[in-house]
This record gives structure tokens, C-alpha cells and sequence, in this order.
């Protein structure tokens, strides 16, 4: 007998359009489903559903068989699917290059927007600003592969206007994990703070960043005047001073949380928010929200509490 479970899945399940025929009534479309839900394999397509519907799923699912494509069921569609799969793949001149492809912009802007380093790959002609602003929504990476490849290139596309945009588009292009040696140009450009709240607004989750810019103290000056992101289920403006401190705490796991409680709390000066943390476990978060400087000062006559922080710093 099926229980109540069973029952209510089994009830809930629609299954796709090719699983309701006959398999000997499939067209190419339901060939693709098929095999797009894996519900098939490419060796059981027949030669004659191998078809341009066919081969865009099967693309994204095999690297080889871009090769076994005929000219006559290649089209923009089945490039650009490969290529978002399998970035690399535009790396082979044999497929793409000027020469063999009328559309070879466009599949050069999709492949960087997939992954910057395919930027080495693109011929130099095709390269232009629109290119890399592309790019830098979902590949903050590009500026700096672009200066690798051609530094008189970059400095030819990327200018102060072209750096604000970028920033607004994507903030983790301005500060570059520390595992890429070489030079960041885009951080060469200042950046005023209306473009930084643009960017902040625009893309609340990257606030954090702001604190590796040397530019902690905007998020503060943006909550104090108002802001807060909008439809976070997960992280709720607080009511006063004394209810951050405990939001700021609880969420010390999440670097986005306690970006925006910690820019809160900074909303008071520490005269107010040290005393409210001078017992256990709050006092020991107290080096996360104040300089080592300013908590040496203030507890230079606490030996104990100073070990417990900076045992390294006095040589303990």
C-alpha cells in the first residue's frame, strides 16, 4: 500500500511531453528534452533527429561533439552554449577565429563574459570597450587580464567614466583577491563616494568591500542617513544600539551581516557601545569593531583582557 507521501509525489509528478509518446513518435525537440533531462544519451539519438535542436542541448553536455557538428546545423545558439559550458573551447582557433566565423564579436563577448582569461584568446582587433564593460558584470577579473595582455590597450579603453560604470556594474572589479599578482588598473581611478553608494545600492551584498577600499565609514554615513538593503529576509535593520551589538554577534559567520550591523553600530562612538560590551562573551568582540589603538587605550589597565586579544602583539 503507498502512504500518504508516496502518494501526494506520485500525484504532484508531471511528466514532460516526450515521456507521454511513444518513443517512435518523438520529434528532434522531444530528442532534446530527452536528452537535456538525461533521461537518454547522445548514442541513442538517431543520425536523422540529430538535428540543430538536438545538438544545442548536446553541446552543454559533451565538449567533443562541437567538432561533429555539420556546417549545416551550426548556428550562433549551439556556439554560444558550448562556449558558456566549456569556456575553454574558444580557445581552439580551429573553431573560432575572424576568418571562420561571421559572428565572431559576439562569441567573443560571450566568452570572456564567461571567463576573463579567454581575453588572451580574443583577436586584439575585437577588443573594445564594449567588450570589457560586458564582461565586468560577471567577470570583475577582466581589466586586470586585459592590462596583462596589452597595457597600451587598457589605458586606451579604460578612463575615469569607464571605471565609475564598471564599479556600479560590479565592485569586486576594484579590489582584486591577493592571489593576483599583478597590476589592478582600475584601482588607479578614485572613486567619489556617490559612486560608491550607487554601487553599494546597487548591489548591497558587495558592501563588505567597502572596508577593503580604506571607505568603511560610507556604509555608516548610508545607514545613518536611511539606508538599508531592501527584501533581505535574513537581515533586519535593529531597533537600537543594544539590539546591533547582539545582531553583530549572532551573525558571525556571514561577512555581509556584520559588514551592515557593524556599520551600524559605528553609527554611535565607542564611549557608548564599550560599555555596553564589558562583559563576556560581548567584550570579546570587541577587536573586530574598534582599532587594536583605540582598545590598547582604553584597556591599558587590563592586562588580562589585553592578553586574551593581543597576546602576540605584547609578546605573551
Amino acid at each position: 500500500m503507498t502512504d500518504a507521501h508516496e502518494s501526494y509525489d506520485h500525484y504532484d509528478y508531471e511528466p514532460s511531453p516526450f515521456e507521454t509518446k511513444p518513443k517512435g513518435d518523438w520529434t528532434d525537440q522531444d530528442y532534446a528534452d530527452a536528452l537535456g533531462e538525461q533521461k537518454i544519451v547522445w548514442n541513442e539519438i538517431p543520425g536523422s533527429f540529430r538535428t540543430s535542436t538536438v545538438y544545442r542541448v548536446a553541446v552543454t553536455q559533451d565538449r567533443t561533439l562541437y567538432g561533429q557538428i555539420p556546417k549545416d546545423h551550426l548556428n550562433t545558439e549551439i556556439q554560444l552554449n558550448a562556449i558558456r559550458t566549456f569556456p575553454a573551447l574558444f580557445a581552439e582557433q580551429k573553431f573560432f577565429n575572424p576568418k571562420l566565423c561571421d559572428n565572431y564579436y559576439t562569441l567573443a563577448c560571450a566568452a570572456v563574459a564567461t571567463d576573463a582569461q579567454n581575453i588572451y584568446e580574443v583577436s586584439i582587433q575585437c577588443i573594445d570597450r564594449r567588450l570589457v564593460s560586458e564582461a565586468i558584470l560577471t567577470q570583475p577579473t577582466v581589466v586586470y587580464h586585459l592590462w596583462q595582455r596589452s597595457e597600451e590597450l587598457c589605458k586606451e579603453l579604460v578612463d575615469q567614466a569607464f571605471v565609475e560604470e564598471a564599479a556600479i556594474d560590479n565592485l569586486s572589479c576594484i579590489v582584486l583577491h591577493k592571489s593576483f599578482k599583478g597590476r589592478n588598473y582600475l584601482a588607479d581611478f578614485p572613486l567619489p563616494d556617490e559612486v560608491l553608494i550607487k554601487a553599494v545600492e546597487a548591489q548591497p551584498k558587495k558592501a563588505r568591500l567597502l572596508a577593503e577600499l580604506g571607505r568603511e565609514g560610507l556604509l555608516t554615513e548610508m545607514i545613518r542617513s536611511g539606508y538599508w538593503p531592501e527584501h533581505w529576509h535574513d537581515i533586519s535593520r535593529p531597533q537600537d544600539l543594544d539590539a546591533g551589538i547582539t545582531a553583530f554577534i549572532r551573525n558571525k559567520e556571514s561577512a555581509i551581516q556584520r559588514a551592515y550591523y557593524k556599520a551600524y553600530i559605528n553609527q554611535w562612538p565607542s564611549s557608548e557601545v564599550i560599555p555596553l560590551m564589558l562583559n563576556w562573551p560581548r567584550k570579546n568582540y570587541l577587536p573586530d569593531l574598534f582599532p587594536k589603538e583605540e582598545l590598547f587605550d582604553v584597556f591599558k589597565g587590563d592586562l588580562q583582557t589585553l592578553g586574551k586579544w593581543f597576546s602576540e602583539d605584547l609578546g605573551l
